[in-house]
């Protein structure tokens, strides 16, 4: 593997996706099912507020400085994460009284005080499209591990010494997220004077991409956090232990979705169309095998890891494997319409699939459980990605795997920049 290469990505991607899974059971084991579901509903708010006060700001700066070819924007949008603080408390206090209200006081805490501090989440998710755009993969490797990491560490240290709680679970992520938050200030820099966007420009090129990107965070953690009531904590707590599994192969999809970001934007014509469909094709070729590979080998590593108490999970992981081939196609699609600048087909294509899968959890989840969440989400992602690459005009066919698009993919993996 090169230095620098795309698969740097890929690896950190990978990284990121092992320490979850061996952060998963220990917490698993320590709290429970019940435990388990409620901390997987409090990790997906910290990831879905961000994304509600970021009004696309991560995705416009990803694209600016892709198409100019520097990080003068950077600046601007640092002053614009401190502004989203007036939007991040005010939800804090909202989500106490709903969703957090079922929680244990110090838990309820916790979680309140996490949503309160997304800023510092949404200032490292900007820091990372910058990275993106800069085809920085070493930097963007690190930042991808700092947080899981950080994450395992502070788990350790609660197993051992037996302090364990859903709110200590829980505390120990938002400080996963203040680490990433220092080491994104140190990778990405503050831009020197000039040659900047400014910040209500930026701001406003943001908002075309504000829907797209909530639908999109919405698709993949909204549905964590209604789980909770509408399958109850035990049933939800499975069906995270399968999403924390069975898109862990996403990295493949992240990977080349990273590496085939510039070039796209900066193509035109025949040159971008052509590029556009051979990035589909790399992770629909790709993406089949990983996603055949969990099918099999899914429930037994569930089993290995978590214990007996989370063997029925097995069902819902089967499923989350058809999940994973489909929103592996749907997160280079969707990479793809950020790239060529089409917010409002980004916006629509996530908020039908995102109108699906909510609607296929509210009927099959109270009947099925654990499992009817899967088969929501499978079809959710199914739709998704059917959208995303026609409107991306890249064609069905594309999402058809084939040996030598299979092939193609790897040399882009193993790529140097």
């Amino acid at each position: 593997m090169k230095f620098n290469s795309p698969a740097l990505v890929l690896v950190g991607r990978l990284g990121a996706s092992a320490l979850a899974l061996i952060s998963a059971p220990i917490v698993a084991r320590a709290i429970g099912p019940d435990g388990r579901g409620e901390t997987a509903a409090a990790v997906a708010l910290f990831s879905l507020v961000p994304v509600i006060i970021g009004l696309g700001l991560p995705l416009e700066l990803r694209r600016i400085v892709a198409a100019e070819g520097h990080s003068g924007s950077i600046r601007s949008s640092r002053q614009l994460v401190l502004l989203s603080v007036l939007f991040a408390v005010p939800l804090a206090l909202i989500l106490r009284s709903t969703i957090f209200q079922s929680f244990e006081s110090d838990a309820k805490l916790a979680a309140t005080i996490g949503v309160a501090m997304s800023p510092l989440t949404l200032s490292w998710i900007c820091d990372i499209g910058v990275l993106v755009a800069k085809r920085d993969f070493l930097g963007i490797v690190s930042l991808q591990l700092l947080q899981p990491t950080s994450y395992l560490v502070g788990i350790i240290v609660l197993w051992v010494t037996e302090l364990a709680t859903t709110a200590s679970v829980i505390w120990v992520f938002v400080g996963s997220n203040v680490v990433s938050f220092f080491f994104g200030l140190f990778r990405a820099g503050i831009a020197p004077k000039g040659a900047a966007t400014r910040p209500k420009m930026l701001a406003k090129g943001s908002i075309r991409y504000a829907g797209g990107a909530l639908a999109e965070s919405a698709s993949n953690r909204l549905d964590q956090v209604i789980a909770l009531p509408i399958l109850g904590a035990a049933q939800a707590g499975l069906y995270s232990v399968s999403v924390t599994v069975g898109l862990a192969p996403l990295a493949i999809a992240q990977a080349l979705s990273s590496s085939s970001f510039t070039p796209i934007t900066t193509a035109r014509d025949r040159r971008r169309k052509r590029l556009i469909s051979e990035s589909i094709s790399h992770v629909a070729s790709l993406s089949i095998v990983a996603a055949l590979l969990l099918f099999c080998f899914g429930p037994s590593l569930v089993d290995l890891l978590f214990g007996e108490a989370f063997r029925d999970a097995a069902p819902a992981i089967r499923m989350s494997a058809v999940s994973c081939f489909m929103a592996s196609i749907a997160v280079q699609a969707s990479s793809n319409l950020i790239a060529i600048g089409r917010p409002r087909q980004l916006a629509f294509t996530q908020m039908v699939s995102l109108a699906v899968g909510i609607a296929g959890l509210l009927v099959l989840g109270p009947a099925l459980g654990s499992l009817g969440a899967a088969i929501a989400s499978a079809i959710g992602y199914g739709v998704l990605a059917i959208l995303a690459v026609h409107h991306c005009h890249a064609g069905i066919r594309s999402m058809l795997p084939t040996p030598r698009a299979f092939v193609g993919g790897l040399k882009v993996l193993l790529r140097s920049r």
